[in-house]
C-alpha cells in the first residue's frame, strides 16, 4: 500500500514557459488544503511480475487492509503460487493490526516480517518510489484525483519487472 498526493509536499511545482511575461493569473496556483487530496493504492511485487494496482479509499484502517488481503492478495497469490508463498509485511501500522494478523493466521498465510528499518529489503518500497517518480515527471501533471488515479494505473502498467 502506498499514498500518493496530488500536489508535492515541498510546495514546488514545475512550470514551463518560453518567454518571461510575469506572473499571470494562469501561472499562479491557488493554495490548496491537504495537498489537493490523495490516492491510496495497493499492489504487490514478486520475482516474476506484479499484481494489478488497486485504488483504495483515503483512510486505510486495519479492517480495510484485511479486506484488501481477502479480496485481492489471497486470490492473486493462490493463483500464482498456490500455497507456496510468504507475504512480507511493511512496517506500516495497519499491516500490524491484530485483526490482520489473526486473519492471516486463520487463512494459513505464512508471513515474513520486514527487518526493522530495512528499506533495501523491501522491494515493494522501491517499486512505490519508481511509480512516484514516473507520475512526477508526467507532462501534463495530473490536475485532479481522477487523473492521478489514471496516471498511477498507466505508470504501474509501464513498470517492467525483470526476473
Amino acid at each position: 500500500k502506498s499514498h500518493f498526493f496530488l500536489y508535492r509536499v515541498d510546495g514546488n511545482m514545475q512550470v514551463r514557459h518560453l518567454n518571461w511575461d510575469g506572473l499571470n493569473d494562469d501561472r499562479v496556483m491557488p493554495r490548496v488544503a491537504a495537498r489537493g487530496g490523495s490516492d491510496n493504492v495497493w499492489g504487490i511485487l514478486h520475482h516474476g511480475g506484479k499484481s494489478e494496482l488497486v485504488a483504495l479509499i483515503a483512510n486505510v484502517t486495519g479492517a480495510i487492509y484485511r479486506n484488501v488481503i481477502q479480496e485481492y492478495l489471497l486470490p492473486w497469490a493462490w493463483q500464482q503460487f498456490h500455497n507456496n508463498f510468504r507475504y512480507q509485511y511493511d512496517n506500516v501500522p495497519v499491516h500490524k493490526a491484530n485483526l490482520v494478523h489473526v486473519f492471516m493466521a486463520q487463512e494459513g498465510v505464512n508471513t515474513l516480517e520486514e527487518p526493522f528499518l530495512c528499506h533495501d529489503c523491501n522491494l515493494t518500497g522501491h517499486l512505490w518510489d519508481e511509480l512516484d517518480r514516473a507520475v512526477d515527471i508526467r507532462i501534463p501533471q495530473p490536475a485532479n484525483l481522477n487523473q492521478m488515479e489514471q496516471a498511477l494505473q498507466e505508470e504501474w502498467e509501464n513498470i517492467e519487472v525483470r526476473k
